[in-house]
């Protein structure tokens, strides 16, 4: 028996806040003595690695369900098998409009700030403020806002260090979170 699983008509796009989020669809074609939680909707992703994540809903009768994943990245998601609890296809049915696209977009941070390091001290780079040389090398580093509880950016600079008299810029060169 053919077993539908439809998804949105439009395609989902959101941005990543830390939090699992994704997209509801319907399945349309199970009997109502197969709706426990015995049996279930096999999805898969591709996680970007080249291999494929397993993705498992109960089917509870609902006939609604969703999908839901946390990390910025585009997402396709494919239902292509009814499943038990020990992994066995249930050979009744097969599922057709099966695959869907959604997007996570990366989270747009912002540089709250800037502070200075050296030996001789830290503190607060305001607009137009100077830092006096005092045959140290200084260290200047962004203060990022937006960053979700929980998450860690890691920033790396270009000519974040300089100890001679001089102007100086310093430049964000990668930061290691991909959500961001």
């Amino acid at each position: 028996k053919a077993v539908t699983v439809t998804w949105p008509t439009e395609k989902y796009t959101t941005t990543y806040y830390a939090k699992e989020q994704g997209v509801a669809f319907t399945v349309d074609g199970i009997c109502d003595e197969d709706k426990d939680d015995s049996w279930r909707i096999h999805l898969w992703y591709d996680n970007g690695d080249y291999y494929d994540i397993n993705y498992y809903v109960p089917i509870d009768g609902t006939d609604s369900y969703s999908f839901k994943v946390k990390d910025a990245k585009e997402y396709t998601v494919t239902a292509n098998l009814i499943v038990n609890n020990m992994d066995r296809a249930n050979n009744n049915y097969y599922v057709v409009d099966n695959e869907y696209t959604f997007t996570i977009e990366s989270k747009m941070l912002a540089i709250s700030g800037w502070q200075y390091n050296n030996a001789g001290g830290t503190g607060v780079i305001t607009d137009g403020a100077e830092v006096t040389y005092n045959s140290k090398y200084y260290t200047v580093t962004a203060t990022l806002s937006g960053v979700e509880v929980g998450d860690v950016v890691n920033l790396s600079y270009d000519e974040g260090s300089a100890v001679s008299k001089g102007d100086y810029t310093t430049k964000i060169a990668t930061w290691s979170n991909t959500n961001y």
